[in-house]
């Protein structure tokens, strides 16, 4: 029986550009989208999420598949997902993170390549990875 390992989500969440106890909820996901609209821009789309207590591999990988599918979906191209960020529900904070850093970071947590990854969750068509 093969046990799937935990994965360190430490260094996609230290890189967040807010942090908040997950208690204050919305109120939270509103102050985050405003920090994101002030340093990055306007955003688009927020991809809110709630990390297992021990986040396996598999799990890291499905998320970023659903992301970058999300990033195609809003024609904002992987890895620079413009104007898109993540917000994640982990034990008692909520953590945003850009969605770029998050896919870059796990990424390399995972030892995946984020142009396959694009184009294996995305609409299957190769697109230049340029801003928005």
């Amino acid at each position: 029986m093969k046990v799937a390992s935990w994965v360190d989500l430490k260094p996609v969440l230290g890189q967040s550009f807010y942090v908040a106890p997950a208690s204050k909820g919305t109120a939270a996901l509103a102050e985050a989208g405003e920090r994101f609209r002030a340093t990055h821009g306007p955003d688009r789309f927020n991809y809110e999420l709630v990390a297992p207590a021990h986040p396996d591999a598999g799990w890291l990988e499905n998320v970023m598949r659903r992301l970058a599918y999300h990033c195609h979906s809003l024609d904002v191209p992987v890895p620079e997902c413009a104007g898109v960020f993540v917000s994640v529900f982990y034990e008692d904070r909520m953590y945003a993170v850009t969605a770029k850093t998050f896919l870059e970071t796990a990424a390399m947590i995972l030892d995946v390549d984020l142009e396959d990854l694009a184009l294996l969750a995305g609409a299957g068509e190769k697109r230049d990875a340029r801003p928005v």
